[in-house]
């Protein structure tokens, strides 16, 4: 089953780089629009009036004006800045603006200072007006639709932001003449017309604070985002209104007028995305995890997963040999057994000691393996232990048959959520082509997520302390400092077990019998660790030394020269193969096999053969770091990348 796991997480990281490579197509889109946002024309007005005569001045719209028209520039506008403009300051900034507008592209007015509506017109105030009365609005102050008139003749957008419906002291002041002329608070809605869009600060009949700190609440908001790479125009000001109405504790809300066409308007165009590197082919992903294990259901399922894959003949060349050294344990197993039946005939007349049987039963009644089961009904008919023996090999056998049903029935599901995300991935990719200018591309799994789903079911404490090492601040850190835990623990009981086993055998059984048993799993030991290819017969020989001399050479351990517990529980406490093959002249050990040296071609053939074109670094980048290609990490001795 883990290794079933392995492979769907091999799939999973295919899948991954896959979908990266083919949402590249956004970033193709967003470097076309920052390219198009160079070549477009781009007038601004600014103008920010602070200083009244006539009532209060106004702290922040000069510091207002100041900063946005800062960032304008930064987005490429050409800025007509002003402040504290006068009536006439007023017409003749208009008048200068509406001849350098002409046949731009995006045409944009910003004001701030005070502003009102009077008769359901709206109006922007200069810093000499009196307003005395409603009657002095006409030639005292601005009409909003001058501002208009200089913006609807923009190519592709014209917008009037208004930072101008402040709480008005002329309001207070002025008085009304004998018309029906209506004074109102804050400014009046209005409908603009072609690619207009209008943005108050306050929606129509509220007023706007001036704020406390160098910007008002709403330009504050507005420079925040304006220059955010990607970010649509309709959007910025849906999160202008989002901070401001948090700001102010929702007694200001902005309002924005007027309706665009459906094509997409960037102050900013979002950054280009860089291509993902392709990641290797799938087999060769899931043979990464799977050709070390020991395990030759998982190579048989490989081979039936990737049945034309290059890798087909090393796994069942694996699998062959893994198979054939079971094969041998087994029959190592049966000798065994037939020996300690021997002994059990020598060894009845013996009142000492306890009986073969009952060495046999502790060797193997916590198996797994039903075959050990029936073995011992052959070796031992007549033992009290029969009965018992041939109800475990049922029901061994059994749970074997459901963990087999178990892992088709869990493949099956594997490769049915494999269709469904292959589905659910196409139709993604479909959506995000129909919406390329707006599609943000997403991050790939972290590379502590990665790792974890590597080791999170391994019985290795040393992967979980190389995942703590390599990510000390994951949010895992508890879960895999527990298993590593949990691990040590289970190897300490099992120690302790076993020293207790062999306790009891010390004391029940004769001398030779318990140094055999311990000089047999030595040497079953020393095997599984690639040191010791002699037989297993229990005997403390010296090829049984030397193989344990050469094992504390090549692992650097200090071992026990001697024939004792201590080095049986020292050869149990290594999880993987030490010692290297012995291999024939003319091939090398790579991992735990010999492969055969590859000749040098003749140095006729080399030089007549054309020399092979160098291919570029994929992702321009190195090796781990992944340059601008994206990120990798290594873990484990491999290399991850996004």
């Amino acid at each position: 089953m883990p290794a079933l796991f392995d492979l769907r997480r091999a799939l999973a990281v295919v899948w991954t780089v896959l979908a990266s490579a083919l949402l590249c197509a956004p970033g193709m889109a967003q470097a076309q629009a920052q390219a198009a946002a160079k070549a477009e024309k781009r007038i601004a007005l600014v103008i920010g009036n602070s200083a009244y005569k006539s009532v209060p001045a106004l702290t922040n719209p000069i510091n207002d004006a100041a900063d946005m028209s800062a960032a304008l520039r930064r987005l490429g506008f050409e800025v007509q800045q002003a402040t504290n403009l006068t009536y006439d300051g007023m017409r003749r900034n208009l008048r200068e603006f509406n001849e350098r507008a002409e046949g731009a592209d995006i045409v944009l007015v910003y004001f701030a200072g005070h502003g009102m509506e009077v008769g359901g017109e709206n109006w922007l105030i200069p810093v000499d007006a009196q307003l005395k009365s409603d009657r002095d609005i006409d030639i005292e102050s601005i009409a909003m639709r001058s501002l208009l008139s200089s913006i609807e003749g923009a190519g592709k957008l014209g917008m009037v932001i208004l930072d101008a419906c402040r709480n008005n002291p002329f309001a207070n002041q002025m008085q009304r003449s004998n018309r029906t002329r209506s004074v109102g608070r804050g400014l009046a809605s209005i409908e603009p017309v072609g690619n207009v869009l209008v943005a108050y600060a306050a929606k129509d009949g509220t007023t706007a604070a001036d704020g406390d700190g160098r910007n008002s609440p709403f330009t504050k908001s507005l420079l925040s985002h304006i220059e955010t790479p990607g970010l649509e125009i309709n959007f910025l000001f849906r999160n202008v209104r989002d901070d401001v109405i948090v700001a102010t504790r929702r007694e200001q809300q902005p309002f924005v007028y007027g309706s665009l066409s459906r094509d997409a308007i960037y102050l900013k165009a979002a950054l280009p995305v860089a291509p993902v590197p392709a990641g290797p082919p799938p087999d060769q992903m899931a043979w990464s995890f799977l050709k070390d294990t020991s395990d030759p259901t998982a190579l048989k399922r490989f081979v039936e997963q990737f049945p034309s894959s290059s890798l087909r003949h090393e796994a069942e060349s694996r699998m062959i040999a893994l198979t054939k050294q079971q094969t041998e344990a087994a029959k190592v197993f049966e000798q065994r057994m037939a020996s300690l039946a021997a002994e059990a005939q020598a060894a009845r007349s013996k009142p000492a000691g306890p009986a073969p049987e009952d060495l046999a039963w502790d060797l193997i009644r916590g198996s797994k393996d039903p075959n050990q089961f029936r073995l011992f009904v052959e070796q031992f008919p007549t033992s009290p232990r029969t009965r018992e023996a041939q109800q475990r090999m049922v029901v061994v056998a059994e749970e074997q048959r459901s963990t087999s049903a178990a892992m088709d029935k869990r493949l099956a599901t594997v490769e049915a959520e494999q269709r469904a995300a292959t589905a659910q991935m196409e139709q993604r990719l479909a959506a995000l082509a129909a919406e390329a200018q707006r599609a943000r591309v997403p991050s790939g799994p972290a590379p502590e997520d990665i790792a974890w789903n590597l080791v999170k079911d391994s019985k290795d404490q040393n992967q979980f302390r190389l995942f703590l090492q390599q990510f000390p601040q994951s949010p895992r850190k508890g879960e895999a400092e527990s298993r590593l835990t949990a691990i040590e623990s289970e190897q300490r009981s099992a120690t302790a077990a076993l020293e207790q086993r062999m306790a009891a055998l010390s004391k029940e059984a004769p001398a030779a019998m318990v140094a055999g048993e311990i000089a047999r799993s030595m040497q079953f030991e020393l095997q599984r660790l690639g040191c010791f290819d002699g037989t297993v017969n229990g005997e403390f020989n010296a090829p049984t030394q030397n193989a344990l001399k050469n094992f504390a050479k090549l692992a650097s351990i200090n071992v026990p020269d001697e024939l004792s517990i201590e080095t049986l529980k020292t050869l149990r406490g290594i999880d993987k193969r030490v010692c290297p093959p012995t291999c024939k002249a003319g091939e090398r050990a790579e991992g735990d096999r010999c492969v055969a040296i590859a000749k040098p071609e003749p140095a006729e053939k080399r030089a007549s053969a054309p020399a092979a074109p160098r291919k570029p670094a994929a992702g321009g980048g190195g090796g781990g770091g992944g340059g601008k290609g994206g990120k990798c990490f290594n873990f484990n001795g491999r290399t991850f990348c996004e």
